[in-house]
């Protein structure tokens, strides 16, 4: 019995060593330059919590959106990731365009969707504890 506590013990804490996470208050801004400063004029949204895999070799952040009653889990491809607080994560496909960033823990996004008018639907947010 007392080796069965052990050994889960032991794989719990080799699990939460293995994955890094952050959890902070998300916000909608209203343009890009509110955004990047995480200023006043952004609303807060709800909570978002980052995870990634430090050691492996993905180039991937997972995260949790939790806004009112919705959470909704998704990633961030092709990222450069030093860290858990640290990392870069850009995507340019057909109809969109995103960049996101972690500097020091302090996170940014910016999301451009080309729509079927061709304007620009422009979405930018941050993150800080």
């Amino acid at each position: 019995m007392i080796k069965k506590k052990f050994v889960l013990g032991t794989f719990l804490i080799l699990i939460s060593a293995a994955v890094s996470s952050l959890t902070l208050n998300y916000y909608d801004c209203p343009n890009k330059e509110s955004a990047v400063n995480c200023s006043e004029i952004c609303s807060l949204a709800g909570t978002i919590e980052f995870s990634a895999t430090p050691k492996s070799n993905s180039k991937k952040i997972y995260f949790v959106e939790k806004i009112q009653n919705n959470s909704i889990s998704d990633n961030f491809e092709n990222c450069e990731i030093k860290d858990i607080t640290n990392w870069e994560c850009i995507s340019e496909k057909i109809f969109s365009s995103s960049s996101s960033y972690m500097i020091d823990g302090k996170f940014f996004s910016a999301t451009i969707y080309r729509m079927l008018d061709g304007k620009d639907d422009k979405r930018f947010s941050c993150a800080i504890k």
